[in-house]
């Protein structure tokens, strides 16, 4: 046999010359004469030799039909044929046969090859044939894979003399959840060939892929681990309700016709933590046990992984706050003028500290405030600040140390407005303070002794609506001191009282 030239090469012989080659069998092809014969691949070359006699070369291609091909892991094949020569004696026309059995092993088996790929909704597998698997039959477990059981089983699949594509939905039946965890759902799915005779599987091909986990785990920041294991392939009768968790009496909190959902915390239910670098993983198993028997017909391996120190990084943008939703009314605000002792206004006179005594064009630093607020919405204004030498506000002289809201340009010595700082109390807008020098009014060019009157009319405005709500006046009374610097009486002082009336 020369296996370079795929050929088998056998000699028969020595005959007599009486005897004469007259047909040959090849396979299934029954006898045929010498002619026919070399069309099956069998070439037959008649040797003679000087003495009379003869032999018969036989030549058969390890291609021609009459030759069996059978593989031999690994990556063998084994050629088999055994044409049969009828021979004739001359002339006695008797017929006799000489079986010729040829067999060859050559290291030429090409195994079929199979590539996969996965997109978000299922596995495909590509399968190249080789040159042994003409008579193997593809199967998905026990069930033979043809296009009916494809339709059935809504798979798609195409076949051709070089070529089997398959298409396998990702939650199809024969798909195998292997893991789930909290980076997705890991999926194996096998083919089989098998020999079209004997069932012998021949060659199986594998096929895993990651698909999202949102469908089937749920890992919350609060440790709490949903789990929804899907109806098990292989298992029709399964009772889904006798799915366990490692702790056995961990069972599913729902149970519907597609799966069981399970509801657990990573520290209940026999569930197990293992730190690998940054990543925190806690581990458990859904596990289906047959009656009487301790080791799980089905494992499913489901996992929550938690990074540790991780930084999140969160984008948000600034929303329009909600409008008030107190509608605008209306009544009294209540406020309190006060007199700090300097303008840090850290510091202020107790009504028990009162007469005060000061000089003229000595600072007076007053203090106006919203009382039992707490609406960082509201701001208020001083409209008008005005002194009189009687209670009566609209009484003469007067003098205007606030004009709309600004100091009294005609004044010599002007109000001095002081910013309220952010850290100083809790709603600066609620607050107005200023400064003024100490005065005394002048009639018929005599200095008038005795108190003055200092009245605020105030407003109180919604920053963001501009309603004005209220509006009111407080009045502080003041004694001046004529004495000098050096010469202080009791009667410089001045009293602060504090009097409220409704615009």
């Amino acid at each position: 046999t020369k296996i370079n030239l795929k050929l088998f090469n056998a000699t028969v012989g020595s005959f007599l010359p009486d005897v004469n080659l007259v047909r040959v069998t090849v396979g299934h092809s029954g006898p045929l004469p010498l002619p026919e014969a070399e069309k099956w691949g069998c070439k037959i070359i008649e040797i003679k030799h000087p003495d009379g006699s003869k032999d018969y070369l036989v030549q058969i291609s390890f291609d021609s039909p009459g030759v069996e091909k059978e593989y031999v892991p690994e990556h063998f094949r084994n050629y088999t044929t055994n044409p049969v020569l009828q021979f004739v004696v001359i002339p006695q026309g008797e017929f006799f046969e000489v079986p010729v059995p040829l067999f060859a092993l050559v290291r030429d088996a090409v195994l079929p090859r199979a590539e996969g790929f996965c997109d978000n909704e299922a596995l495909y597998l590509v399968v190249k044939a080789g040159n042994v698997d003409q008579n193997w039959l593809p199967f998905v477990g026990n069930t033979r894979l043809t296009q009916e059981t494809a339709q059935t089983l809504e798979y798609g699949l195409q076949v051709n003399q070089t070529h089997l594509v398959l298409r396998v939905p990702k939650l199809a039946t024969h798909v195998f959840l292997e893991e789930i965890n909290s980076f997705g759902v890991v999926t194996t799915f096998q083919l089989q060939f098998k020999d079209h005779l004997s069932q012998t599987e021949m060659i199986e091909f594998t096929i895993s892929c990651t698909f999202s986990p949102k469908d089937l785990i749920d890992c919350q920041p609060n440790g709490t681990i949903v789990v929804s294991a899907r109806t098990l392939v292989g298992m029709p009768d399964l009772d889904l309700s006798n799915l366990v968790l490692r702790d056995k009496r961990c069972k599913p909190a729902s149970v519907t016709k597609a799966g069981a959902v399970f509801l657990f915390s990573v520290n209940s239910c026999g569930t197990t933590r293992k730190f690998e670098n940054t990543i925190m993983t806690y581990e458990n198993e859904v596990l289906y046990f047959l009656p009487g028997q301790a080791t799980p017909v089905y494992q499913l391996k489901c996992a929550c992984q938690y990074f540790i120190g991780n930084t999140l990084l969160f984008q948000y943008s600034p929303a329009q706050p909600p409008s008030p939703t107190i509608l605008p009314g209306t009544g009294q605000l209540e406020l309190a003028l006060k007199l700090a002792r300097d303008q840090t206004y850290r510091d202020f006179y107790q009504p028990t500290e009162y007469p005060v005594s000061r000089y003229l064009r000595e600072p007076l630093y007053f203090q106006v405030e919203l009382l039992h607020s707490q609406d960082p919405q509201l701001e208020l204004f001083l409209e008008n600040c005005w002194a009189t030498a009687k209670a009566d506000r609209n009484s003469f002289p007067q003098w205007h140390i606030v004009v709309d809201s600004c100091e009294n340009t005609a004044d010599s010595h002007q109000t001095i407005f002081h910013e309220v700082p952010n850290t100083s109390v809790p709603f600066p807008t609620h607050l107005k303070r200023f400064e003024v020098k100490m005065f005394t009014f002048v009639v018929n060019n005599q200095a008038v002794q005795g108190q003055f009157y200092l009245l605020i009319l105030s407003y109180t405005f919604d920053k963001h609506k501009i309603n004005l709500l209220s509006a009111k006046t407080e009045a502080l009374s003041v004694y001046k001191n004529w004495n000098s610097h050096n010469n202080k009486s009791a009667n410089g002082n001045y009293l602060v009282t504090e009097t409220q009336g409704l615009l």
